[in-house]
């Protein structure tokens, strides 16, 4: 596989700015290391897991935003309700023609992460995870989650769809090493 299509659509932030992806590698899911594998090697919404792994509420801080009319593109970071921790980083490209305007209402507040409007507005969907990786981070991502050197990161290419298998939502989802580690060390206490 591509690793630009690895990236999509975080990669059209990257070629926005005209600058290089990071460093990708695909890991076979069965390679992820715990709690990353436990994480992302699943067919549910990330935020929900993550919530029931930090045992605490999550919102989203959009980074750039951009709207064509039928889709919206947002570079985010999920951020823990209490702590203020980013525990994700990532991209997401919103198909808006398949929402009633209740929850595109709640979409364009930018307030909450996708699966947890679904949620709220009780909209059947379904997650299909497209690939796992590795990530070398680059400043951009360093910068975002608060790193002060270069790490090796794990995520995932996920696909959010209607129950007839159109794509509602096109995602990567890159988890932040610093609250996962201390996590897991709270999680093995």
């Amino acid at each position: 596989m591509n690793t630009d299509a690895l990236y999509c659509p975080l990669d059209e932030f990257y070629k926005h700015t005209n600058t290089d992806l990071p460093q990708i590698k695909i890991v076979p899911s069965k390679n992820l290391p715990e709690p990353h594998r436990s994480l992302l090697v699943h067919k549910k919404d990330l935020t929900p897991t993550l919530e029931n792994f930090y045992k605490e509420s999550i919102h989203v801080k959009v980074l750039d935003s951009i709207c064509t009319g039928t889709e919206l593109l947002r570079k985010v970071i999920l951020v823990l309700d209490g702590s203020l921790k980013p525990v994700a980083f990532g991209a997401i490209k919103i198909q808006l023609n398949f929402f009633d305007s209740a929850t595109l209402d709640n979409i364009l507040k930018e307030r909450l992460p996708l699966g947890t409007i679904l949620g709220l507005h009780r909209m059947a969907h379904l997650s299909r995870p497209q690939a796992f990786f590795q990530v070398v981070t680059d400043g951009l991502i360093q910068n975002y989650l608060g790193l002060s050197a270069t790490e090796k990161l794990y995520g995932r290419q996920n696909f959010l769809l209607t129950p007839n298998g159109d794509i509602l939502a096109k995602i990567v989802e890159i988890l932040s090493p610093k609250s996962t580690r201390e996590a897991a060390l709270d999680y093995c206490e």
